[in-house]
């Protein structure tokens, strides 16, 4: 009993170990069972010669090198038709009948030289020197070789024939084919080498009964592999829809067929694939993140660049070298490189001098398990087209600036005739005037519009400029001193009409970058605007730094402008309503020319007013202005 025991113990082992190494075949192919099998009849050839023969009952006879390997083998043949198709259970099939007919050439030789050496002749090895190999043991070897080669295949056949008839569960299907392939084992075999013997009675009816206990045995491991395991496996085919004999239906030469067709597809894929990569205008590259090695680059990296890409070979950082200096960073690998620029555009240095601009795109690969393991790309020379677009966008500006300066010319000559007109009437007036007081009080009129237009060309010129980017020399100058001086010409103009003129400047000294003369237009129009608009009440002005950055407004309780007027009081030669209305002197140009101002230093503008109660201008210019604050914390508070 005990060596039963053993026996099972023994084969379910063996099955184990080997339906684990078929689970492995998503990472590492079909090579582990092929060579456990491999192992396996190399075992169950040699164990057949030294096999024990165990009789744990009266008419029950065990040998432990078939009734152990047997089974096993003619198991993972099956694993491998219904999980991975017939073309792999195919070539198993004729790797073991190969195996087989080495052992039998191998040991036909053998047989020679143990029967046709002279007498004398010194021979030493497994067997005893009394106890040689003979036509007989030939005879088992070559009955050995047909059943087996009968068992690989009435195993499957007996399989598919059982799913398609009667729709069986697989494990069911399994146990039954392994039990129907080891009879057929033993009655071929038995057959075939001992009929004619007294032998042959006594042990076919204890081996179909020894291998119908091995066939109940098995039957379990390979039913919960084949049900629970098996189906997991990505390229798991299962039995549905396979025709009974297709294992038999599909020869040696339509596999023959079968595998030069795929290596005629192989050839012709990697033509196809070498004349693309060799003919595109795209650099084509694969690098293997964990060799860190360059795996192909295409010939446009060369036709490009100038390089060899010999040169990269192992050494993959040095594509860093040939990188512009103010699109890497001091720390950067090829890989971190690549990640931060991974849909953008860089420049490469080429070997003739100079550099081109091309657009790199990067596809990560996976492996099965989702392992990143590799990278390929493409990148494309755009220097031309880069060239294109910036000659697209001067064009641009270019008719931007003329469609602005059609437009200045258009607004300026329609608001310059109304003062010339003006002066025109006066000069007329003049020549008509009867007497010295009327022609004086004329000539006063006369000065006052020609000093309007002269203020209106000022203005049109000042803005012209600031449009132009003319006069833009910057220089550290102090905003507070700008801000006191420009106020003080307005207070006197508002302490003749009695308003509270309140400015809140700071005496510590706010040095910024920019330029005099601009700043100081900004603060003198929005003063004298406030000032000139106010008839009663108040003009506060403040000036100060926060978080937001510099800060200048201008309150007042003033006419205000309607709601409808503040979306383009910036506009040029726009006046609202009630600034119309107010009879009030004015160009038109004034908030353009401010906005224009505070748009260069990279500031904004904002306007809060209400019709009857007052106007608020806001004014912020970016921290990064300041050039030195002698007392932070007094700006600030």
């Amino acid at each position: 009993m005990i060596s039963i025991v053993i026996l099972l113990i023994q084969i379910w082992l063996l099955a184990i170990i080997a339906f684990w190494l078929h689970s492995l075949s998503p990472r590492l192919g079909l090579t582990p069972i092929f060579f456990y099998i491999a192992a396996m009849v190399a075992i169950l050839n040699f164990a057949e010669i030294i096999a024990l023969w165990i009789q744990p009952f009266d008419g029950l006879i065990l040998r432990t090198g078939g009734h152990v390997f047997v089974p096993i083998i003619l198991l993972i043949l099956l694993v491998l038709y219904i999980s991975d198709g017939t073309l792999p259970a195919q070539v198993t099939v004729f790797g073991l009948t190969g195996v087989n007919l080495l052992v039998l050439f191998v040991v036909f030789f053998l047989t020679l030289y143990l029967n046709l050496a002279p007498e004398n002749t010194l021979i030493q090895g497994v067997l005893l020197a009394d106890n040689p190999i003979s036509l007989n043991f030939m005879r088992g070897v070559a009955a050995s070789l047909v059943a087996f080669v009968v068992d690989m295949y009435t195993i499957i056949i007996v399989y598919q024939g059982l799913r398609n008839a009667f729709q069986l569960h697989d494990s069911l299907n399994a146990g039954i084919a392994l039990i129907a392939a080891m009879w057929v084992d033993s009655i071929v075999f038995n057959l075939l080498f001992l009929l004619g013997t007294a032998d042959y009675a006594l042990i076919i009816p204890s081996d179909i009964i020894a291998k119908t206990i091995i066939g109940f045995a098995l039957a379990p491991v390979a039913g919960i592999y084949l049900t629970y395991f098996a189906p997991k496996l990505p390229d798991y085919m299962g039995g549905k829809g396979r025709k009974t004999l297709e294992i038999i239906q599909s020869s040696i030469w339509q596999v023959n067929q079968t595998l030069q067709e795929l290596q005629q597809e192989l050839v012709v894929s990697r033509a196809t694939y070498k004349q693309l990569t060799d003919n595109i205008n795209e650099i084509f590259w694969l690098t293997d993140i964990q060799g860190r090695d360059l795996l192909y680059i295409s010939p446009a990296f060369e036709r490009i660049t100038g390089y060899d890409t010999e040169r990269f070979d192992n050494q993959l950082n040095s594509l860093l070298d040939i990188m512009h200096p103010d699109d890497k960073q001091s720390d950067d690998t090829v890989f971190s490189f690549m990640q931060r620029m991974k849909n953008d555009e860089f420049r490469i240095y080429t070997k003739a001098g100079g550099y081109r601009w091309v657009r790199n795109r990067i596809f990560p690969i996976h492996d099965r398990d989702g392992v990143l393991y590799r990278y390929a790309g493409i990148a494309e020379d755009v220097t031309e087209l880069r060239a294109i677009q910036e000659k697209e966008i001067d064009l641009q500006v270019a008719e931007e600036k003329m469609r602005v300066l059609n437009e200045f010319i258009r607004d300026a000559s329609h608001d310059l005739k109304t003062p010339l007109s003006a002066i025109m009437l006066k000069v007329d007036a003049i020549r008509r005037a009867k007497d010295d007081e009327q022609r004086n009080s004329v000539g006063i009129e006369l000065k006052e519009r020609a000093m309007h237009l002269s203020n209106l060309i000022d203005d049109l010129f000042t803005l012209s400029r600031i449009e132009g980017r003319e006069d833009m020399t910057v220089q550290p100058v102090d905003f507070v001193e700008i801000a006191k001086q420009t106020i003080k010409s307005s207070q006197p103009i508002a302490e003749a009409k009695a308003l509270t003129f309140t400015a809140d400047i700071p005496e510590t000294n706010m040095r910024v970058f920019g330029n005099s003369d601009q700043l100081g237009r900004v603060v003198g129009n929005l003063v004298s605007n406030a000032v000139r608009y106010t008839e009663r009440g108040e003009v506060t002005v403040r000036l100060w730094i926060d978080d937001a950055g510099i800060n200048f407004s201008v309150k007042d309780t003033g006419i205000g402008i309607p709601a409808e007027d503040l979306e383009r009081i910036f506009d040029r030669f726009y006046r609202a309503d009630t600034a119309r209305s107010a009879q009030i002197e004015g160009t038109g140009l004034g908030l353009a020319i401010c906005k224009a101002i505070v748009e260069i230093y990279g500031g904004t503008i904002i306007v809060n007013s209400i019709v009857g109660i007052g106007t608020e201008f806001h004014v912020i210019l970016p921290r990064d202005q300041l050039v030195m604050i002698n007392d932070i914390q007094d700006l600030m508070g």
